[in-house]
């Protein structure tokens, strides 16, 4: 669009490490092991505060609402489909980074 920057800008900060190596099973096959990590920190995550507007209005009661269920807020409404709307609510400072994240890689080649 006219105007607008198409440049996409972004502070996250990634990093992953790989480790790899080649084994000989026989004269034949050839396994290929590895694992990798990855960790990111993305501060659009980790620093995010969910709007106090948009708090107040999941636990609102609004009778002029045009809902399935007349009567609740829109959080109890999700918590009878099993789903606790606090777990999505970000103060700013109740998220951390995920040191989670391994790939294992298996590869095979016969010769």
């Amino acid at each position: 669009m006219a105007g607008l920057d198409p440049t996409a800008h972004s502070t996250d900060k990634q990093f992953g490490v790989y480790f790899q190596d080649d084994w000989a099973v026989n004269e034949r096959l050839i396994l290929n092991l590895g694992v990798r990590w990855d960790v990111e920190k993305n501060s659009s995550y980790l620093d995010n505060v969910t709007p106090a507007n948009v708090v107040a209005a999941l636990f609102s009661l609004d009778p002029n609402a045009q809902t399935a269920f007349p009567g609740q807020t829109y959080a109890q409404t999700l918590a009878k489909g099993g789903v606790n709307i606090n777990d999505y609510i970000s103060n700013g400072h109740n998220r951390s980074t995920y040191m989670g994240e391994f790939q294992p890689r298996l590869g095979f080649r016969s010769t």
